[in-house]
């Protein structure tokens, strides 16, 4: 009894590159079923007098074992993203309506009402915050205070001669000694909704002066 044709027993099992999916035929990709239909139709089609070699069989089952193995490790990556996506959801919930502390190097002043904002990288000593106009010229010197989380400040809006200044945006800068590298200012903020990206991509925060900063950059949350 001669064996099969190795093309006949494709064909056999309707798996010729004219008959399969067109994404299966685009990719030249077997799948987990295919594999295991064309070595079942190997065995039942081998020529007896010349059975397949133990060594190559057990080589097929372990390519098949290696196959499924690989889908199943997919298939369980896939259901991590999902279950980070929907924690990265209910964290983004949790934090609407929270304060949070994100770098910044420009002050967002309304028509009322004071900033808040926070030193990092500093120690307390000859430590200044310094206020400038759109120009770069400085309007106000302020003297940041030490309290349990760092070194706080607060701007009331106001110029060095106790004139109240119009609502817009002003740069900030802080100088003075550092403990490890420049010193940074920042911001207070409030949460006033969250953005979800694709996942895998770091969620967003919509702060109440319009700006919007990655989760990742937030360096206190109160």
């Amino acid at each position: 009894m001669s064996a099969i044709p190795a093309n006949s027993a494709i064909d056999a099992l309707g798996l010729s590159v004219a008959q399969k999916s067109p994404s299966a035929a685009t990719r030249g990709e077997l799948g987990q079923d295919d594999f295991l239909l064309l070595m079942t139709t190997q065995l039942r089609n081998q020529d007896p007098t010349q059975p397949m070699d133990n060594g190559a069989f057990l080589g097929q089952l372990a390519q098949f074992s290696t196959v499924s193995g690989i889908q199943d490790m997919q298939a369980g990556f896939a259901d991590l993203a999902n279950s980070l996506y929907t924690n990265q959801a209910l964290l983004g919930s949790s934090l609407v309506g929270r304060t949070v502390l994100v770098p910044t190097s420009t002050l967002t002043l309304g028509e009322q009402g004071s900033i808040q904002g926070r030193i990092s990288g500093a120690t307390d000593a000859g430590v200044q915050v310094r206020i400038l106009d759109a120009g770069g010229k400085p309007i106000r010197t302020l003297v940041p205070s030490p309290d349990e989380n760092g070194m706080a400040f607060t701007w009331d809006g106001l110029d060095a001669s106790g004139q109240r200044l119009p609502a817009g945006d002003y740069e900030v800068e802080v100088v003075g000694d550092a403990e490890n590298g420049s010193p940074t200012v920042g911001l207070e903020q409030e949460v006033v909704s969250v953005s979800l990206g694709r996942a895998g991509q770091p969620l967003q925060l919509n702060l109440a002066n319009g700006e919007q900063v990655e989760l990742t950059q937030v360096q206190q949350i109160r």
